[in-house]
């Protein structure tokens, strides 16, 4: 009995064995920013390994964790940078309908320019043909602040630090989208909500509204409101916007697109104060780095795609300080370019710069090289 119970564990076993899926990448940024007069080296380096393990035939539950390697290195601050990450680590088990996941996994608004980052959590999901739903509740407390970003001027933050431990904050959020309806739109509504677990209080409400589809067969379009209610230190909860819009034109010549493009983040205008979001994402590339929050920013980007694996890319948007008064600020850039050499073997490189109406010591330029090799 104790034989023919063995023999069975060992074949399940080596059906799971024989079932892993792990692979790894390889990624170099060099890039050299600051003024024009004076660029600085940014150098960031990137090894990655992954492995996935299917707990069933069609592949819908499974085990996956993936570990980052990072060396960073600012000449600008004089600062170096080790550091380890564990990105993901999750147990899924669902279906075609029903996922369900726990342990690390990503998470985001609709904007995701708001909450976009992963967490220590459980999350559920439902799709339907017409409905689909999300769940989710999340720790970061575990997180290493020099793969993540959270906005807390109250956290402290060692940038030197091999694994520096994230603010202590419970994050959930609540989503429902109605699927193809007035001509294939997708209309959605979503709530998220963070509450800060250390000494000084910080907690932050979300409640967004989303739509998104085809206007015609070739004009696309993605916009997005949220509302933000937040509270500091007990004070009385204040309300911000954060407006964004997408829209997007599918050209037939070389297989081109034209995107119109805008975002407002509230500052002091009627019955809004400034917006804040949680997760750290710069707006404007300039020197002075600014969060979404007091400004707007509009423009527009056309994509090139000349042959299968070439894609050049070209942006242009107008800034304008939104603290007060909206007034214009300045205009920013950026040009790319994208080889996929290989199937496993990506050159990118870009150039970026801002110019500042008033000040020229927040006039920046980027230029930067990409690789990407993975296995």
């Amino acid at each position: 009995m104790k034989k023919y119970v063995l023999s069975i564990i060992l074949i399940i076993s080596a059906f799971y064995v024989s079932a892993v899926e792990f692979g790894g990448s390889v990624y170099n940024n060099t890039e050299f920013s600051g003024k024009s007069s004076d660029l600085k080296l940014h150098q960031q380096n990137l090894g990655s390994l992954w492995f996935r393990v299917p707990f069933n035939q069609d592949g819908t539950s499974y085990f996956s964790t993936q570990g980052t390697y990072m060396f960073k290195k600012d000449c600008d601050a004089e600062l170096t940078v080790n550091s380890v990450n564990l990105d993901s680590m999750k147990f899924v088990f669902g279906n075609d309908v029903l996922n369900l996941s726990i342990g690390r996994f990503d998470s985001s608004d609709f904007s995701g320019l708001i909450y976009n980052q992963v967490g220590d959590g459980i999350s559920f999901g439902y799709e339907g043909s017409a409905v689909s739903t999300s769940l989710f509740g999340c720790y970061t407390g575990l997180l290493n602040n020099q793969f993540v970003s959270i906005i807390d001027d109250e956290a402290e933050v060692d940038e030197e630090a091999f694994y520096d431990t994230a603010a202590k904050y419970i994050v959930g959020g609540a989503s429902i989208s109605a699927l193809n309806i007035l001509g294939g739109q997708v209309i959605s509504a979503q709530f998220l909500g963070t509450v800060k677990l250390e000494d000084t209080s910080y907690n932050r409400m979300y409640v967004g509204l989303s739509s998104n589809g085809s206007i015609s067969s070739f004009i696309y379009y993605d916009l997005s409101s949220y509302l933000s209610f937040v509270s500091f230190d007990e004070e009385d909860y204040k309300m911000g916007n954060l407006t964004k819009i997408k829209i997007s034109l599918g050209l037939d010549s070389l297989n081109s697109e034209l995107i119109l493009n805008g975002t407002y983040a509230s500052g002091d205008q009627g019955p809004f104060d400034a917006f804040q979001g949680f997760t750290s994402f710069t707006a404007v590339n300039s020197m002075e780095e600014p969060e979404y929050s007091g400004l707007i920013k509009t423009g527009m980007g056309i994509s090139v795609n000349p042959y299968k694996s070439l894609v050049l890319q070209a942006n242009g948007d107008v800034i304008f300080d939104a603290q007060e008064e909206i007034e214009y600020s300045g205009i920013q850039y950026d040009a790319e370019f994208g080889w996929q050499i290989k199937s496993d073997v990506y050159l990118g490189a870009s150039i970026t710069q801002y110019f500042d109406k008033d000040v020229s010591d927040n006039d920046k330029t980027s230029v930067r090289i990409d690789v990407l090799i993975t296995f």
